[in-house]
């Protein structure tokens, strides 16, 4: 299972128009929705909404995905590892390693570790993927 991160008013933007929308901005994750490999708990969530800006009371939304589910319908979905300076050198995409600021540079951080690895999906994804929404 992945999951999305986004605020409610973008949440209510993809289910009005019926897809999760990829990244427009020119830069590695163009044209891919980012997600994190469920990991049982909420540390990237903590990280996304210090991040993010949010309308005052608005909450940070969990889309959860089934990856396994996209793979079967021809997505093309790329897992990223971050386990050692030459995956994260050879990844086409962003890995939690970005982070690591946050945890002084330190690999060993036990709520760093918590943070799922990262995965792309190249494209639109329909919201009948949507497998379950969380409100944190």
């Amino acid at each position: 299972m992945i999951r999305h991160l986004t605020s409610e008013s973008n949440y209510e933007s993809i289910i009005k128009d019926g897809f999760i929308k990829p990244r427009k901005k020119s830069d590695r994750e163009c044209g891919t929705v980012s997600f994190e490999k469920l990991n049982g708990n909420n540390v990237l969530v903590d990280i996304f909404r210090e991040e993010k800006y949010f309308r005052d009371g608005e909450k940070v939304v969990g889309i959860l995905i089934d990856d396994e589910e996209l793979n079967k319908e021809g997505f093309n979905v790329y897992y990223t590892n971050s386990s050692s300076v030459i995956s994260r050198q050879e990844s086409k995409y962003t890995t939690k390693y970005e982070h690591i600021t946050r945890f002084f540079g330190d690999e060993s951080n036990t709520d760093y570790i918590k943070i799922g690895e990262y995965v792309h999906v190249e494209g639109e994804i329909p919201t009948r993927f949507i497998k379950n929404i969380e409100f944190y």
